[in-house]
């Protein structure tokens, strides 16, 4: 039987020993260096746009054609040509198109599209550019290289923030006016189940002024 100061050693040595095992030490260098590891969704977007989305603009289809094919086989040209990371009717298309400018309004560049059978009107956003419509368009986002769905909305986000910067300032501050020709690649969004190509909305990627 243990006397009393050996059993003031013994539990001693337990409590040090749990203690010890309780405290958790990390380096602050590798504290810094988990923080600097931060997915970083501009640099990734920036990255794609400046190094994939070049070659991804010459394979979007032409409004007009896509336009007819959605009248003669719906299911076909969403299958071909849409895209969505997300289950849903919402879907979303990369076209390119020409067209004459209509108006220069507060939000917005009205134009007139050429179809196949006569034309209708659409527009360019200039003014609210926000949600998936890009990063989902261009077919170039896995969402399998996301860890969580912050990185993923971080992304569309600075997909969005560029098109302002690199499109739509660029486009506010030349010559566009009432009568002006453009050549845009744009992405759209299209519900499957109420499809209306009238007033679509045009997401500009590339746009050029041919006069």
């Amino acid at each position: 039987m243990l006397t009393k100061p050996w059993n003031y050693i013994v539990y001693t040595v337990i409590i040090l020993f749990i203690g010890y095992n309780s405290i958790y030490i990390k380096r602050l260098s590798s504290l810094t260096q988990s923080q600097s590891a931060k997915f970083d969704a501009t640099a990734f977007a920036q990255n794609i746009w400046d190094k994939k989305l070049p070659t991804r603009l010459n394979e979007a289809v032409e409004l007009s054609s896509l336009a007819d094919l959605l009248t003669t086989n719906k299911a076909a040209a969403f299958e071909k040509y849409s895209h969505a990371i997300a289950i849903g009717n919402y879907r979303y298309f990369l076209i390119k198109t020409s067209c004459l400018v209509k108006a220069i309004n507060e939000n917005d560049i009205t134009v007139e599209v050429p179809l196949q059978s006569g034309s209708v009107l659409a527009k360019i956003a200039t003014e609210f550019i926000y949600g998936n419509t890009v990063r989902d368009a261009i077919k170039l986002v896995d969402i399998k290289d996301f860890k969580n769905s912050d990185d993923l909305n971080n992304v569309s986000e600075a997909f969005n923030q560029i098109v302002r910067k690199a499109i739509i300032s660029q486009l506010k501050t030349t010559s566009v006016k009432v009568g002006s020709k453009l050549e845009v690649v744009a992405a759209v969004e299209l519900n499957k189940e109420h499809i209306k190509l009238n007033e679509l909305e045009l997401v500009p990627v590339q746009l050029k002024i041919l006069k």
